[in-house]
C-alpha cells in the first residue's frame, strides 16, 4: 500500500536492504520460474471463481423468481423497528465502512467472524439459501441505519463483492450475520428460505441440484489452484529465507516499536 503523507505522517518501510542481493541473484532463473507458475495458478482459480460464480447466479435468479416480496418486507420492516425503533432520523448522515469478512483461501472458505462480532450484545443470524436474498436484507439494514446517523461496518463476501453477509452495528451493541458459526448462538434466527415459496424451488429442483454440483465442483478447483500457488510461494520463499539478515530486521522492529511508543506518550500528553 503507497502511503498517503510519506515523510510527513507515513513512513516507507524498505526490507529491501535486508536482503543479500548476491545470494538472491544466484537463484534468478528458479525465482522467475517460481513467480510465473504461481501468476498462472492465480488466474486459473480465479477463472474457476467467476465460473462458479455464473453457475450459482443462475440458482439465485431460481430463488429471486421463488421470493415472496410481500412475506420478505414484512419481516425487514419488523426487524428495523426491532433494531432502529429507539433512534430518531438525523439530519447527521451515517457512514458505512466496507470490509471482507471472510476469504478464499488455501485451506477453504474460511473467516473469522468470532474476532470481528466478538461480543456483540445481540448477534442475529440470518440464513437461507438466496445469497443475493440476505444480502438485500442486509442492505435495507444499512440504508435505515444511515437515516439514524449510525456509523457501521459492513462484510462483503469474496465470490460476489457486492453481497453482504455480515453487518456490526456498534453503537447499538448489535450485529446480524450469515456466518453458521452463530446458526446455535443468537440471539434471534432470520431464514431467508421462509420467504420462498416451496412449490416453485420443487418445480425447479433438478436445475438447483444441477448447478449445485457444478458449482461446487468449480470452487474445489478454484481452491486446489490457490492451495496449489501457496504451495509454490513456500517454495519460492526459501531463496529469501536463506538471504535475510534477519538480525537487522529485528532491530528495525525494536526501534519501529521505540517510535510507537514515543508517540503514544506524545499523544496523551
Amino acid at each position: 500500500m503507497d502511503p498517503k503523507h510519506p515523510g510527513a505522517v507515513d513512513e516507507i518501510l524498505n526490507f529491501g536492504k535486508f536482503w543479500n542481493e548476491e545470494g538472491i541473484r544466484k537463484s534468478k532463473s528458479e525465482i522467475i520460474k517460481i513467480t510465473d507458475k504461481i501468476g498462472k495458478l492465480f488466474k486459473r482459480a480465479y477463472r474457476y471463481f467467476a465460473a462458479a460464480k455464473a453457475v450459482r447466479d443462475d440458482m439465485e435468479i431460481i430463488y429471486e423468481e421463488a421470493l415472496d416480496r410481500g412475506k420478505f418486507h414484512k419481516e425487514v420492516t419488523g426487524l428495523k423497528k426491532e433494531i432502529f425503533s429507539t433512534l430518531e432520523d438525523t439530519e447527521k448522515q451515517g457512514k458505512v465502512r466496507h470490509l471482507f469478512g471472510s476469504a478464499l483461501s488455501p485451506n477453504g472458505v474460511v473467516d473469522h467472524y468470532e474476532t470481528i462480532i466478538g461480543k456483540m450484545k445481540k448477534i442475529y443470524y440470518i440464513e437461507g439459501s438466496y445469497i443475493k436474498g440476505i444480502s438485500n436484507f442486509l442492505e435495507e439494514m444499512v440504508n435505515e441505519g444511515i437515516k439514524k446517523g449510525l456509523h457501521m461496518e459492513a462484510y462483503h463476501e469474496p465470490l460476489d463483492e457486492k453481497n453482504i453477509e455480515a453487518l456490526l452495528i456498534p453503537e447499538l451493541n448489535v450485529a446480524i450475520t450469515a456466518s453458521n458459526k452463530y446458526a446455535d448462538t443468537n440471539y434471534k434466527k432470520i431464514s431467508v428460505d421462509a420467504f420462498i415459496d416451496k412449490v416453485f424451488l420443487t418445480e425447479k429442483e433438478s436445475f438447483l441440484k444441477e448447478d449445485q454440483v457444478m458449482m461446487e465442483k468449480l470452487m474445489k478447483a478454484g481452491l486446489s489452484n490457490i492451495a496449489k500457488a501457496k504451495k509454490a510461494h513456500d517454495e519460492l520463499e526459501k531463496f529469501y529465507v536463506s538471504n535475510m539478515n534477519f538480525e537487522g530486521i529485528d532491530q528495525l522492529k525494536e526501534k519501529i516499536m521505540n517510535r510507537i511508543l514515543e508517540y503514544e506518550k506524545e499523544v496523551k500528553g
